[in-house]
């Protein structure tokens, strides 16, 4: 089985971002996910 790369809270921190008005290019960007 594979393993996550993110933790729930990381995922939960890099909505909120994107929630309170950052884009998500920038938050994707800055946490190093990809945007896709």
């Amino acid at each position: 089985m594979k393993t996550r790369r993110y933790s729930e809270g990381q995922v939960f921190r890099i909505l909120k971002e994107v929630e309170s008005g950052m884009p998500v290019v920038s938050a994707a960007r800055e946490h190093g996910v990809s945007p896709a």
